[in-house]
């Protein structure tokens, strides 16, 4: 079930006013009534079953009848780098990457990849896609989006991370450790990487025979992993 967000902190048997955004989604979209429950969390993650008490033009008064327990997190944190790609792809990718569990996301630019925004453009888009994060969050009941960052060039992938290249001596999946606690999945643009762009001793991954969209590519793998991980099972 979805939840929605209170900008506040609640506590069991308070009872709290939600208004702005949420409200009127509760209101308009999901005509919500008296005596009918809905799950919110606060501000400090903390989810609660709430019940409606009254509702005003613009308001909804609820009280918090108990504390839930949201789906837990992955075990393993996973990092992943994508190549920057076009704007309905990446929107893609920012939903399932956060439905996933995809610890961080990190967009960079690479040879053949598009051209991170900058300027007042970059703050436009990093709000929105902030905010198309944090819906996919709550339409999937996890805590938190997967957290968003950009950056300028290749970027250092550090210990236990893997390429996905169509080319090269690559390893088996069924040689990837299911204990790990950390890990990076680092995908180009649909052109591929350069050669001169791969980093020395990163394991490479293939992804099967056909060649996929970016946004494709990096939605399974991050399914991949996580299945050979334990989190989907």
């Amino acid at each position: 079930m979805s939840y929605f967000i209170y900008t506040g902190q609640i506590r069991s048997g308070c009872t709290f006013a939600l208004v702005g955004p949420e409200a009127a989604h509760l209101l308009s979209s999901r005509r919500m009534r008296v005596e009918e429950e809905v799950e919110i969390q606060d501000e400090r993650g903390r989810r609660y079953q709430c019940r409606i008490a009254r509702i005003a033009r613009k308001e909804l008064v609820l009280q918090a009848l108990k504390q839930l327990t949201p789906p837990p997190e992955p075990s393993c944190k996973i990092t992943l780098y994508q190549a920057m790609m076009k704007e309905r792809g990446l929107e893609i990718l920012l939903q399932k990457a956060t439905e996933l569990g995809c610890h961080r996301l990190v967009l960079f630019e690479s040879r053949y990849s598009q051209r991170l925004p900058v300027g007042k453009e970059r703050e436009k888009k990093l709000i929105r896609w902030e905010r198309i994060g944090q819906e996919a969050a709550k339409q999937s009941g996890r805590l938190w989006p997967c957290e968003l960052r950009l950056h300028a060039g290749f970027p250092p992938l550090g210990e236990r991370a893997f390429l996905f290249h169509p080319r090269g001596n690559r390893q088996s999946w069924a040689e990837i450790p299911k204990e790990l606690t950390k890990v990076a999945l680092c995908l180009g643009p649909e052109g591929g990487f350069a050669e001169e762009e791969l980093p020395p001793g990163v394991g490479l991954l293939g992804l099967g025979p056909r060649v996929l969209k970016a946004e494709t590519a990096a939605i399974t793998a991050l399914g991949l992993m996580q299945h050979l991980l334990g989190d989907l099972s």
